[in-house]
């Protein structure tokens, strides 16, 4: 079991973010991303808002997508540069942002059986882009779009170091 000390002056409702925030970070570290660098978030659930701030910090222009209305708005009232509703309007986004060449990574925090976020994080992005997966999404990638834009396809698992380590 991972547990840690509240430190002093932190409420419990506040401290019990700390987990999911964890998992948000993690995928921000496996993405690589970095200062100016365009990232798309697919899925603007919890991890997916939570995901969003630290790119944020990162120096990341962070544009947001999700299928559902209140997630999208949600994104926007937490200060994503755009978010949109469906995918002609997410490579609408990205293109304008980009200038055309593509998001440089793209976090899917999507849940679905659906092979479409993964499809869609790769026409999202630039060539020798990053796809990170973070939600529990179908993998049956279009391998002819990864080829073609020689793409990385990170996993990124939960909480991050130390997560996994019996010790």
């Amino acid at each position: 079991q991972m547990a840690v000390p509240v430190p002093a002056g932190v409420d419990q409702k506040s401290a019990s973010f700390a987990p999911v925030a964890a998992i948000a970070m993690q995928a921000v570290r496996r993405s690589g991303a970095g200062l100016g660098e365009t990232v798309a978030v697919i899925g603007l659930g919890l991890v997916g808002l939570l995901t969003r701030p630290s790119l944020r910090r990162a120096g990341c222009i962070v544009i947001g997508f999700d299928p559902k209305p209140a997630k999208v708005q949600a994104s926007l009232g937490s200060g994503a540069v755009e978010s949109v509703q469906d995918d002609a309007a997410a490579l609408k986004a990205v293109e304008k942002a980009t200038g055309g060449l593509g998001a440089d990574a793209v976090v899917i925090c999507a849940a679905s059986d659906s092979d479409d976020p993964i499809n869609l994080a790769a026409a999202l992005c630039r060539e020798r882009g990053r796809v990170v997966v973070v939600g529990d999404v179908g993998l049956g990638a279009d391998r002819e779009q990864f080829y073609r834009k020689e793409l990385d396809l990170v996993m990124s698992r939960s909480l991050g170091p130390g997560r996994y380590d019996p010790n």
